[in-house]
């Protein structure tokens, strides 16, 4: 039950673990020791903030996870067909042209042409 806990807690920390060496690296070569120290505050804060706000806020999403958890095959199969449709457009050099036409709906949704009179 606990093992997809296991998989994600592996994952995080290998993908981690080369943004960690940076942050080591850039707070090493600070010119004072608290400048580099505040860095890795600031890192530590956002790594570790919202592990605990999710753990504080877990009795109340519990409903949010339920629903996640009964359309969880509509979930991934949304985000895979998503997935694909993106590195298509990425393959294909085209998401130029899906920026521009959302541009173009978003800006006729907030000025719509109104009739002259």
């Amino acid at each position: 039950m606990l093992d997809w806990v296991f998989e994600l807690t592996v994952r995080l920390a290998e993908s981690m673990r080369q943004e960690l060496g940076s942050v080591l690296a850039i707070a090493a070569t600070q010119a004072r020791a608290v400048q580099g120290a505040m860095l890795l505050a600031a890192y530590s804060l956002g790594l570790g903030v919202p592990f605990l706000a999710a753990g504080l806020a877990f009795g109340r999403l519990a409903g949010a996870f339920r629903w996640v958890k009964r359309h969880y095959t509509a979930i991934t199969i949304t985000s895979a067909c998503a997935l694909a449709f993106f590195g298509v457009l990425l393959t294909l050099n085209r998401l130029t042209w899906v920026t521009s036409q959302l541009l173009a709906v978003t800006a006729t949704a907030a000025h719509p042409r109104t009739s002259d009179r």
